[in-house]
Formats: structure tokens, sequence, C-alpha cells
């Protein structure tokens, strides 16, 4: 029995040593300046801000980082189910994000 449980242990951490490396590539991939994922802050234009599309950035994402994309999908699955946390865990296609925007700033008409 315990030969079993450390060779699980050993297997596990061997899987834990490939996935860590896969994410660690897909995120150094995204952050890459030739992906358009920068954000400098300092040289940040109002224009750019408004121009952002979170569902573009989304689905870049997904494409470039589908493992890491997959392992979001999945934390975010069990902290809505099991935890409670009320996350959104719809597609960048279904995002409805200036509407939130304007539902948690309100409207500069003085509804909010």
């Amino acid at each position: 029995m315990e030969l079993l449980v450390r060779n699980l242990q050993t297997t596990q951490e061997w899987a834990s040593d490939i996935m860590s490396d896969v994410y660690m590539r897909e995120i150094v991939d995204l952050s890459a300046k030739k992906h358009s994922s920068h954000f400098a802050v300092s040289h940040t234009s109002v224009e750019q801000l408004e121009e952002f599309n979170m569902d573009l950035l989304g689905r870049g994402m997904q494409q470039l980082a589908p493992t890491l994309w997959g392992l979001f999908d999945k934390l975010l699955f069990v902290a809505k189910k099991y935890i409670g946390i009320a996350v959104s865990t719809k597609g960048p296609e279904d995002s409805d994000d200036e509407d939130i925007y304007w539902e948690v700033f309100g409207k500069d008409d003085g509804t909010s």
C-alpha cells in the first residue's frame, strides 16, 4: 500500500511539473508584445481605454493559451458550484461587458 501511495504522489508531481511548464509557456506567449496584450498604463490614452475590447482579449487568450483557458474555466466552475462565488463562465462571444460597465458605474446622466 505504501508503494502505491508513493507511486501516486510521484505521478501527481510529474503531471504537475509538466502542466506547470505548459501554463508557464502559455503565459509567456500571451505576454509577448507580438500578441498585443501588453498594457502600459503610463502610455495609454483615453481613446485606447474606450476602444479596449474584452471579447477580443478573451478570444485571443482562448486561441493562444487553450490549456490555461481550460484551467481558468475549471477553476471558475468549481468556485461557482462548490464555493458559491458568483462568477460568469460565459465565453467571450456571450459577453455583455458594456452593459455590466454601465450597471456598475452608472451612466453620466445623473441616474447612478
